[in-house]
Protein backbone atom coordinates (compact mmCIF):
# COMPACT_ATOMS: atom_id res chain seq x y z
CA UNK A 1 0.00 0.00 0.00
CA UNK A 2 1.27 3.78 -0.79
CA UNK A 3 2.13 5.93 2.40
CA UNK A 4 2.23 9.01 2.68
CA UNK A 5 5.16 11.40 2.06
CA UNK A 6 6.16 13.32 5.58
CA UNK A 7 9.11 16.09 6.18
CA UNK A 8 11.67 13.91 7.61
CA UNK A 9 15.77 13.29 7.22
CA UNK A 10 16.21 10.79 4.11
CA UNK A 11 18.81 8.11 3.83
CA UNK A 12 21.74 9.09 1.23
CA UNK A 13 21.27 7.36 -2.38
CA UNK A 14 25.12 6.80 -3.37
CA UNK A 15 24.25 4.78 -5.85
CA UNK A 16 22.98 7.36 -7.77
CA UNK A 17 25.70 9.91 -7.15
CA UNK A 18 28.03 7.27 -8.70
CA UNK A 19 25.46 6.52 -11.61
CA UNK A 20 26.03 10.03 -12.08
CA UNK A 21 29.86 9.77 -13.18
CA UNK A 22 28.90 6.45 -15.76
CA UNK A 23 26.56 8.53 -17.39
CA UNK A 24 28.77 11.53 -17.71
CA UNK A 25 31.45 9.12 -19.11
CA UNK A 26 29.07 7.74 -21.29
CA UNK A 27 28.53 11.46 -22.92
CA UNK A 28 32.68 11.94 -23.28
CA UNK A 29 32.76 8.45 -25.36
CA UNK A 30 30.31 9.99 -27.36
CA UNK A 31 32.12 13.20 -27.92
CA UNK A 32 35.47 11.43 -28.28
CA UNK A 33 33.63 9.43 -31.22
CA UNK A 34 32.05 12.72 -32.59
CA UNK A 35 35.02 15.18 -32.33
CA UNK A 36 36.93 12.96 -34.03
CA UNK A 37 40.16 11.67 -31.53
CA UNK A 38 39.59 8.15 -31.83
CA UNK A 39 36.42 6.31 -33.69
CA UNK A 40 37.79 2.83 -33.94
CA UNK A 41 37.38 0.07 -31.58
CA UNK A 42 34.73 -2.98 -31.94
CA UNK A 43 31.03 -2.37 -33.61
CA UNK A 44 30.06 -3.45 -29.92
CA UNK A 45 31.90 -0.63 -28.60
CA UNK A 46 30.73 2.07 -31.11
CA UNK A 47 27.18 1.12 -31.16
CA UNK A 48 27.67 2.21 -27.30
CA UNK A 49 30.00 5.45 -27.67
CA UNK A 50 27.97 6.93 -30.56
CA UNK A 51 24.73 6.63 -28.39
CA UNK A 52 26.92 8.51 -25.68
CA UNK A 53 24.16 11.86 -25.78
CA UNK A 54 21.47 9.31 -23.59
CA UNK A 55 23.52 10.24 -20.62
CA UNK A 56 21.88 13.68 -20.66
CA UNK A 57 18.97 12.47 -21.05
CA UNK A 58 19.27 9.93 -17.92
CA UNK A 59 20.32 13.50 -15.96
CA UNK A 60 17.12 15.19 -16.82
CA UNK A 61 15.32 12.56 -15.57
CA UNK A 62 17.46 11.96 -12.01
CA UNK A 63 17.02 15.29 -11.75
CA UNK A 64 13.82 15.39 -11.05
CA UNK A 65 13.84 12.56 -9.01
CA UNK A 66 16.51 13.35 -6.78
CA UNK A 67 14.74 17.20 -6.57
CA UNK A 68 11.21 15.39 -5.17
CA UNK A 69 13.69 12.96 -3.07
CA UNK A 70 15.31 15.99 -0.94
CA UNK A 71 11.81 18.62 -1.16
CA UNK A 72 8.58 16.31 -1.34
CA UNK A 73 6.82 16.98 1.82
CA UNK A 74 8.01 20.66 2.61
CA UNK A 75 7.81 24.09 1.80
CA UNK A 76 9.82 25.21 -1.33
CA UNK A 77 10.18 28.42 -1.01
CA UNK A 78 10.73 29.73 -4.60
CA UNK A 79 13.91 32.32 -4.16
CA UNK A 80 15.61 30.08 -1.62
CA UNK A 81 15.78 26.78 -4.15
CA UNK A 82 16.84 29.20 -7.23
CA UNK A 83 19.39 30.65 -4.89
CA UNK A 84 20.96 26.83 -3.93
CA UNK A 85 20.53 25.76 -7.45
CA UNK A 86 22.63 28.33 -8.61
CA UNK A 87 24.91 27.65 -6.33
CA UNK A 88 25.23 24.20 -7.50
CA UNK A 89 25.28 25.20 -10.81
CA UNK A 90 26.88 28.56 -11.82
CA UNK A 91 30.21 28.28 -10.86
CA UNK A 92 31.70 25.48 -12.55
CA UNK A 93 29.49 26.53 -15.98
CA UNK A 94 30.74 30.09 -15.36
CA UNK A 95 34.16 28.06 -14.91
CA UNK A 96 33.78 26.07 -18.26
CA UNK A 97 32.95 29.35 -20.22
CA UNK A 98 36.18 30.71 -19.37
CA UNK A 99 38.08 27.71 -20.41
CA UNK A 100 35.85 27.16 -23.83
CA UNK A 101 36.71 30.85 -24.33
CA UNK A 102 39.65 29.80 -27.39
CA UNK A 103 36.99 27.78 -29.20
CA UNK A 104 34.13 31.07 -29.42
CA UNK A 105 37.01 33.17 -30.64
CA UNK A 106 37.56 30.29 -33.21
CA UNK A 107 34.23 30.12 -34.78
CA UNK A 108 33.20 33.95 -34.72
CA UNK A 109 35.45 34.03 -37.92
CA UNK A 110 33.46 31.01 -39.67
CA UNK A 111 30.02 32.50 -38.43
CA UNK A 112 30.60 36.24 -40.27
CA UNK A 113 26.98 37.03 -38.74
CA UNK A 114 27.31 39.62 -35.78
CA UNK A 115 23.59 38.77 -34.39
CA UNK A 116 24.75 35.21 -33.56
CA UNK A 117 27.41 36.42 -31.94
CA UNK A 118 25.84 38.92 -29.76
CA UNK A 119 23.22 36.23 -29.05
CA UNK A 120 26.20 33.97 -28.00
CA UNK A 121 27.68 36.59 -25.62
CA UNK A 122 24.25 37.03 -24.15
CA UNK A 123 22.27 34.00 -23.47
CA UNK A 124 25.31 31.78 -22.78
CA UNK A 125 26.02 33.42 -19.62
CA UNK A 126 22.77 33.68 -18.58
CA UNK A 127 22.13 30.06 -19.42
CA UNK A 128 19.40 30.71 -22.06
CA UNK A 129 20.88 29.18 -25.33
CA UNK A 130 18.97 26.08 -25.63
CA UNK A 131 16.03 28.12 -26.74
CA UNK A 132 18.44 29.25 -29.79
CA UNK A 133 19.01 25.84 -31.34
CA UNK A 134 21.84 27.81 -33.85
CA UNK A 135 24.17 28.91 -31.03
CA UNK A 136 24.99 25.31 -30.24
CA UNK A 137 28.11 24.76 -31.78
CA UNK A 138 29.50 28.46 -30.98
CA UNK A 139 30.89 28.45 -27.10
CA UNK A 140 30.63 25.37 -24.80
CA UNK A 141 28.34 23.11 -26.61
CA UNK A 142 27.50 20.95 -23.69
CA UNK A 143 25.77 24.15 -22.09
CA UNK A 144 22.85 23.85 -23.47
CA UNK A 145 21.56 21.31 -21.37
CA UNK A 146 22.77 23.68 -18.41
CA UNK A 147 20.43 25.70 -20.01
CA UNK A 148 17.14 23.14 -20.23
CA UNK A 149 17.98 22.53 -16.47
CA UNK A 150 17.62 26.08 -15.37
CA UNK A 151 13.80 25.92 -17.15
CA UNK A 152 13.03 22.82 -14.85
CA UNK A 153 14.53 24.90 -11.84
CA UNK A 154 12.59 27.78 -12.21
CA UNK A 155 8.96 25.61 -12.98
CA UNK A 156 9.72 23.11 -10.08
CA UNK A 157 8.78 24.97 -6.74
CA UNK A 158 5.68 25.36 -8.16
CA UNK A 159 4.76 22.11 -9.89
CA UNK A 160 5.85 20.24 -6.91
CA UNK A 161 2.79 21.21 -5.03
CA UNK A 162 0.63 20.12 -8.10
CA UNK A 163 2.40 16.75 -8.64
CA UNK A 164 2.34 16.11 -4.27
CA UNK A 165 -1.55 16.58 -4.70
CA UNK A 166 -2.24 13.94 -7.13
CA UNK A 167 -4.16 11.09 -5.39
CA UNK A 168 -2.26 7.40 -6.28
CA UNK A 169 -4.37 6.43 -9.45
CA UNK A 170 -3.73 9.99 -11.11
CA UNK A 171 0.11 9.30 -10.21
CA UNK A 172 0.31 5.78 -11.56
CA UNK A 173 -1.57 7.64 -14.67
CA UNK A 174 0.84 10.89 -15.37
CA UNK A 175 4.14 8.94 -15.32
CA UNK A 176 3.32 7.23 -18.32
CA UNK A 177 1.46 10.60 -19.78
CA UNK A 178 4.81 12.37 -19.16
CA UNK A 179 6.67 9.79 -21.08
CA UNK A 180 4.05 9.78 -23.96
CA UNK A 181 4.35 13.42 -24.52
CA UNK A 182 8.25 12.99 -25.26
CA UNK A 183 7.20 10.18 -27.88
CA UNK A 184 4.24 12.67 -29.34
CA UNK A 185 6.52 15.60 -29.72
CA UNK A 186 9.59 13.64 -31.61
CA UNK A 187 6.75 11.27 -33.24
CA UNK A 188 4.90 14.53 -34.43
CA UNK A 189 8.04 15.92 -35.96
CA UNK A 190 9.22 12.77 -37.46
CA UNK A 191 5.79 12.45 -39.41
CA UNK A 192 5.35 16.25 -40.13
CA UNK A 193 8.90 16.62 -41.32
CA UNK A 194 9.53 20.56 -40.51
CA UNK A 195 13.15 20.69 -41.78
CA UNK A 196 12.53 18.27 -45.08
CA UNK A 197 14.11 14.94 -43.91
CA UNK A 198 12.22 11.48 -44.01
CA UNK A 199 15.31 10.32 -41.47
CA UNK A 200 17.20 13.19 -39.78
CA UNK A 201 20.49 11.62 -38.26
CA UNK A 202 22.97 13.48 -35.96
CA UNK A 203 24.97 14.79 -38.80
CA UNK A 204 21.83 17.35 -39.48
CA UNK A 205 22.84 19.57 -36.66
CA UNK A 206 22.02 22.49 -39.29
CA UNK A 207 17.94 21.46 -39.52
CA UNK A 208 16.38 23.97 -37.07
CA UNK A 209 13.44 22.10 -36.28
CA UNK A 210 15.91 19.38 -35.31
CA UNK A 211 17.85 21.30 -33.21
CA UNK A 212 14.00 22.54 -31.23
CA UNK A 213 13.51 19.19 -30.93
CA UNK A 214 16.32 17.87 -29.31
CA UNK A 215 17.41 21.25 -27.33
CA UNK A 216 14.25 23.42 -26.43
CA UNK A 217 14.01 23.06 -22.66
CA UNK A 218 9.76 22.40 -23.23
CA UNK A 219 10.65 19.37 -25.47
CA UNK A 220 12.94 17.83 -22.65
CA UNK A 221 10.41 18.49 -20.23
CA UNK A 222 8.41 15.83 -20.05
CA UNK A 223 11.85 13.17 -18.93
CA UNK A 224 12.27 16.29 -16.16
CA UNK A 225 8.63 15.54 -14.95
CA UNK A 226 9.09 11.68 -15.94
CA UNK A 227 11.64 11.60 -12.90
CA UNK A 228 9.57 13.75 -10.73
CA UNK A 229 6.58 11.28 -11.13
CA UNK A 230 8.87 8.67 -10.41
CA UNK A 231 10.30 10.05 -7.46
CA UNK A 232 6.76 10.67 -5.91
CA UNK A 233 6.35 6.48 -6.11
CA UNK A 234 9.62 5.84 -4.88
CA UNK A 235 8.17 7.90 -1.50
CA UNK A 236 4.82 6.68 -1.28
CA UNK A 237 6.07 2.91 -1.54
CA UNK A 238 7.09 1.23 1.34
CA UNK A 239 11.07 1.04 1.48
CA UNK A 240 12.38 -2.37 0.58
CA UNK A 241 15.54 -3.45 -1.81
CA UNK A 242 13.80 -3.89 -5.37
CA UNK A 243 16.58 -5.05 -8.23
CA UNK A 244 13.67 -6.00 -10.94
CA UNK A 245 13.76 -2.20 -11.96
CA UNK A 246 17.16 -2.20 -12.55
CA UNK A 247 17.14 -5.56 -14.72
CA UNK A 248 14.38 -4.19 -17.00
CA UNK A 249 15.56 -1.14 -17.51
CA UNK A 250 19.01 -2.45 -18.17
CA UNK A 251 16.74 -4.40 -20.68
CA UNK A 252 15.17 -1.58 -22.30
CA UNK A 253 18.13 0.53 -22.71
CA UNK A 254 20.36 -2.36 -24.59
CA UNK A 255 17.52 -3.17 -26.82
CA UNK A 256 17.65 0.44 -27.57
CA UNK A 257 21.04 0.21 -28.24
CA UNK A 258 20.79 -3.03 -30.34
CA UNK A 259 18.16 -1.78 -32.33
CA UNK A 260 19.27 1.98 -32.45
CA UNK A 261 19.58 2.24 -36.79
CA UNK A 262 15.79 1.83 -36.59
CA UNK A 263 14.90 4.01 -34.24
CA UNK A 264 14.27 7.70 -35.50
CA UNK A 265 17.38 9.65 -34.50
CA UNK A 266 14.71 12.80 -32.96
CA UNK A 267 12.94 10.19 -30.33
CA UNK A 268 15.76 7.91 -29.48
CA UNK A 269 18.01 11.28 -28.38
CA UNK A 270 14.73 13.21 -26.60
CA UNK A 271 12.86 11.12 -24.08
CA UNK A 272 12.14 7.77 -25.68
CA UNK A 273 14.24 5.88 -23.26
CA UNK A 274 13.28 7.34 -20.44
CA UNK A 275 11.34 4.77 -18.58
CA UNK A 276 14.23 2.81 -19.28
CA UNK A 277 16.34 5.53 -16.83
CA UNK A 278 13.48 6.21 -14.82
CA UNK A 279 13.00 2.54 -13.72
CA UNK A 280 17.23 2.11 -13.01
CA UNK A 281 17.10 5.32 -11.01
CA UNK A 282 13.62 3.92 -9.07
CA UNK A 283 15.43 0.08 -8.32
CA UNK A 284 19.20 1.66 -7.49
CA UNK A 285 17.62 4.28 -5.17
CA UNK A 286 16.59 1.03 -3.33
CA UNK A 287 19.94 0.44 -2.89
CA UNK A 288 19.60 -3.80 -3.34
CA UNK A 289 22.68 -5.36 -1.63
CA UNK A 290 24.13 -6.17 -4.90
CA UNK A 291 24.87 -2.75 -5.73
CA UNK A 292 27.10 -1.96 -2.60
CA UNK A 293 30.34 -1.53 -5.25
CA UNK A 294 28.08 1.98 -5.59
CA UNK A 295 29.14 3.21 -2.44
CA UNK A 296 32.83 2.86 -2.99
CA UNK A 297 34.39 6.27 -2.11
CA UNK A 298 36.61 6.68 -5.43
CA UNK A 299 33.65 5.92 -7.42
CA UNK A 300 31.71 8.30 -5.08
CA UNK A 301 34.50 10.85 -5.40
CA UNK A 302 34.15 10.55 -9.74
CA UNK A 303 30.45 11.05 -9.32
CA UNK A 304 30.52 14.07 -7.62
CA UNK A 305 33.07 15.56 -9.66
CA UNK A 306 30.95 14.10 -12.93
CA UNK A 307 29.44 18.02 -13.21
CA UNK A 308 32.85 19.23 -13.84
CA UNK A 309 33.52 16.26 -16.27
CA UNK A 310 30.57 17.20 -18.86
CA UNK A 311 31.30 20.77 -18.63
CA UNK A 312 35.12 20.56 -19.32
CA UNK A 313 35.53 17.21 -20.62
CA UNK A 314 35.25 18.59 -24.25
CA UNK A 315 37.67 21.41 -23.85
CA UNK A 316 40.33 19.08 -22.92
CA UNK A 317 39.57 16.76 -25.72
CA UNK A 318 39.76 19.45 -28.38
CA UNK A 319 43.10 20.32 -27.11
CA UNK A 320 44.11 16.89 -26.92
CA UNK A 321 43.38 16.93 -30.77
CA UNK A 322 44.95 20.12 -31.75
CA UNK A 323 48.22 19.10 -30.32
CA UNK A 324 48.16 14.87 -31.01
CA UNK A 325 45.51 14.83 -33.57
CA UNK A 326 48.66 13.36 -36.03
CA UNK A 327 49.87 11.43 -33.27
CA UNK A 328 49.67 7.70 -35.02
CA UNK A 329 48.77 6.19 -31.68
CA UNK A 330 45.11 7.57 -31.77
CA UNK A 331 44.58 5.06 -28.42
CA UNK A 332 46.82 6.33 -26.38
CA UNK A 333 45.89 10.07 -26.78
CA UNK A 334 41.95 9.35 -26.51
CA UNK A 335 42.63 7.47 -23.47
CA UNK A 336 45.47 10.07 -21.78
CA UNK A 337 42.69 12.78 -23.16
CA UNK A 338 40.13 10.94 -21.35
CA UNK A 339 42.72 10.52 -18.16
CA UNK A 340 43.31 14.23 -17.85
CA UNK A 341 39.73 15.47 -18.27
CA UNK A 342 38.57 12.91 -15.34
CA UNK A 343 41.98 14.33 -12.99
CA UNK A 344 41.00 18.06 -14.46
CA UNK A 345 37.57 17.43 -12.95
CA UNK A 346 38.23 16.19 -10.00
CA UNK A 347 40.46 18.68 -9.30
CA UNK A 348 37.62 21.22 -10.30
CA UNK A 349 34.78 20.04 -7.99
CA UNK A 350 37.49 19.88 -5.03
CA UNK A 351 38.91 23.20 -5.13
CA UNK A 352 36.17 24.80 -7.22
CA UNK A 353 33.00 23.78 -7.60
CA UNK A 354 32.31 22.52 -4.06
CA UNK A 355 33.97 25.44 -1.94
CA UNK A 356 32.10 27.93 -4.25
CA UNK A 357 29.06 25.87 -3.78
CA UNK A 358 29.07 26.24 0.29
CA UNK A 359 30.14 29.63 -0.17
CA UNK A 360 26.75 30.65 -2.06
CA UNK A 361 24.34 27.97 -0.85
CA UNK A 362 21.75 29.34 1.30
CA UNK A 363 21.73 27.15 3.49
CA UNK A 364 25.59 28.04 4.16
CA UNK A 365 24.71 31.78 3.85
CA UNK A 366 21.95 32.66 6.45
CA UNK A 367 20.84 30.82 9.57
CA UNK A 368 17.79 28.78 9.06
CA UNK A 369 16.07 25.75 10.09
CA UNK A 370 17.97 22.92 9.39
CA UNK A 371 17.47 20.83 6.10
CA UNK A 372 17.21 17.05 5.45
CA UNK A 373 20.67 15.63 5.46
CA UNK A 374 19.63 14.70 2.13
CA UNK A 375 19.72 18.31 0.90
CA UNK A 376 23.60 18.03 1.57
CA UNK A 377 24.14 15.37 -0.25
CA UNK A 378 21.49 16.52 -3.30
CA UNK A 379 23.54 19.18 -4.04
CA UNK A 380 26.70 17.15 -5.19
CA UNK A 381 24.30 14.06 -6.32
CA UNK A 382 23.30 16.52 -9.81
Amino acid sequence: MPVAIAPVRRPELPALTSLRFVAAFWVVLFHVHEIGLNRGGSAAYLDFAMLGYLGVSFFFVLSGFILVYVYAGRVVAPRRFWQARFARIYPAYLFSLLVSLGGLFYFWPVTRKQHLEVLTLTTYPLLLEAWFPKLLLLWNPVGWSLSVEAFFYLLFPFVLPRLERLPWPRLRLAIPAFWLASVALTGGYMLLRPDGAAWPTSADNGMFWLGVVKLNPLVRLPEFLLGMGVGLLFLRLPARARSWPVGLGAALLFAGIALQRWIPYPMLHSGLLGPAFALMIFGFATQPAWAGFLRWKPLLLLGEASYSLYLLHGSVIVMALVMFGRSPNRMAVTVGAVAVAIGVSVLVYLLLENPLRRRLHPRYATPMVPEPEAAVRESQMQ
